[in-house]
């Protein structure tokens, strides 16, 4: 997981993410040691997301 941390654009980037019937919308703040995105939405709340489609807000940096 380090190294896949260390290659990924991901992290920091605001994006949008549809899981079956939600919408999450907020910036991804790290990928936990199971692979899945860790977002913080504009609410300040944290979620868990290990699967969903996913659309960039932003260009990466």
């Amino acid at each position: 997981m380090k190294r896949w941390r260390e290659l990924t654009d991901i992290i920091g980037r605001r994006i949008i993410v549809e899981v079956i019937g939600k919408k999450y919308i907020g910036k991804v703040q790290d990928i936990d040691k199971d692979g899945a995105l860790i977002l913080k939405d504009n609410k300040g709340r944290s979620h868990r997301i290990s699967s969903g489609d996913v659309t960039f807000l932003e260009p990466p940096l």
